[in-house]
């Protein structure tokens, strides 16, 4: 299935120890939780690789906005997802 993807080998972290293709359009909660943890883990550390300081919830606004507001995939990202997501959807909910 094109939508799912499986782990790069080299990863090492707790979702290591999870079998099976990641989902990314996933269409429960739980699904959702388990492709965020991933990802925020994985930018993480592609971060600290570079010597970029984060904050604890780094990422989390479009990623949240991407699932909950847009298709749902993940990884799959468009100049009109960004603009979607910075132009519109965060704005208005800081707004709020």
């Amino acid at each position: 299935m094109a939508s799912q993807r499986r782990r790069p080998a080299s990863h090492d972290g707790p979702m290591a120890r999870s079998t099976g293709p990641l989902d990314w359009s996933p269409k429960s909660e739980r699904g959702y939780e388990t492709a965020r943890s991933y990802l925020k883990e994985r930018f993480a550390q592609w971060c600290a690789g570079n010597g970029t300081d984060l904050e604890p919830d780094a990422g989390e606004a479009p990623i949240h906005y991407k699932w909950g507001y847009l298709d749902g995939h993940l990884t799959r990202w468009r100049c009109r997802d960004l603009d979607e997501v910075y132009l519109e959807l965060h704005p208005a909910k800081m707004i709020v």
